[in-house]
């Protein structure tokens, strides 16, 4: 896999240079407009499955009017810059979570919470999110996908626990992204922020990491179920995957480009819900018969557990004097 690991800037002049020379640009003629796409995933993780099934949809009911094309996962661009990117235009959708880029964008910890991708949309919660999002990054949000997987830590060794029973980390070094660095901290752990999931196999590998925080699904996906001997439960914040499209290119859409775009959007964020719970369940089950040992946290200490990530994440949104949003009221919407 060629890793362009700099920024975008090296992007444009390098992989992205080479896509625009074999005729991968942005089409807008007046039969059809085509709109780039860049995941954080490599396309074969179960996480990006709905999504392509979303790609499928719009360009088979936009045929001759909005068509999306696949550039490329890590193997193209940073996961951590694709906002930068999106920004500067040199492709107009992105596939990522927020976690991955919360120091362009802090309202992200503010997509942490119980609330299902459609109760946040009912709820204004999304539509506050995107005015941020317009404001910070000159994106507009398409849809949450993916919003019933959760993420789970996963160690080489078991873990240790607490005289009251809660996970003690302390001595081992923990993959983790800027989301649940705090709460690994908490925990008593090392944390080592890792550009994506692609270099997690290597880092385990290598002893780099004695564990990694992955939802279930992602797993045996990348591999490392090779490595992590146990998994715990229950996972401590649900995954916020936005599809993000540059606000200028998709508010410049025709309408009936549009209307695919967003209404397919809207409808993946329902169904791929429900798939990432189904998922989850089975994958759950594949990996005891692999081996994976689940550590599973009960009442209180459970509770505790998950509030412990929560509230490091709203410590954070506490102390962040550049966020735009009203505080309070977001956590509401979220819990």
């Amino acid at each position: 896999m060629i890793e362009l690991r700099r920024t975008l800037r090296s992007l444009t002049f390098g992989a992205f240079a080479t896509a625009l020379a074999a005729g991968i640009a942005p089409a807008a003629t007046a039969q059809e407009t085509t709109l780039r796409v860049v995941t954080a995933f490599p396309r074969t993780e179960l996480v990006v499955k709905d999504f392509l099934s979303y790609i499928e949809d719009v360009n088979k009911q936009g045929k001759g009017i909005v068509q999306i094309k696949l550039l490329g996962g890590p193997e193209i661009a940073n996961p951590r810059e694709l906002p930068v990117g999106l920004r500067r235009g040199q492709f107009e959708l992105i596939y990522s979570p927020t976690a991955y880029y919360l120091g362009l964008f802090p309202e992200g910890d503010m997509m942490f919470g119980y609330k299902t991708p459609m109760q946040r949309r009912a709820n204004g919660h999304i539509a506050e999110m995107d005015k941020a999002m317009r404001q910070k990054l000159e994106a507009t949000i398409i849809a949450h996908f993916a919003g019933g997987y959760g993420v789970n830590l996963w160690t080489t060794k078991e873990p240790k626990r607490t005289a009251t029973g809660q996970i003690d980390l302390t001595g081992l070094k923990v993959r983790t992204s800027p989301a649940y660095r705090d709460f690994v901290i908490a925990l008593g752990g090392t944390p080592v922020v890792l550009p994506g999931t692609a270099e997690v196999y290597t880092a385990l590998e290598r002893g780099t990491v004695d564990g990694t925080g992955l939802p279930i699904a992602q797993v045996r996906d990348t591999k490392i179920e090779r490595f992590v001997k146990y998994g715990i439960e229950p996972d401590f914040l649900k995954t916020v995957i936005l599809l993000t499209g540059n606000a200028k290119a998709i508010d410049g859409l025709p309408q009936k480009a549009k209307d695919i775009v967003l209404g397919l959007g809207r409808k993946y964020e329902e169904s791929s819900y429900q798939n990432s719970i189904k998922h989850t369940d089975a994958e759950r089950e594949a990996l005891k018969k692999a081996g994976v040992k689940m550590v599973q946290l009960e009442g209180a200490t459970a509770r505790s557990y998950v509030d412990i990530f929560v509230n490091s994440a709203w410590e954070r949104v506490a102390k962040n004097d550049k966020i735009v949003l009203d505080k309070a009221k977001m956590r509401a919407l979220a819990y």
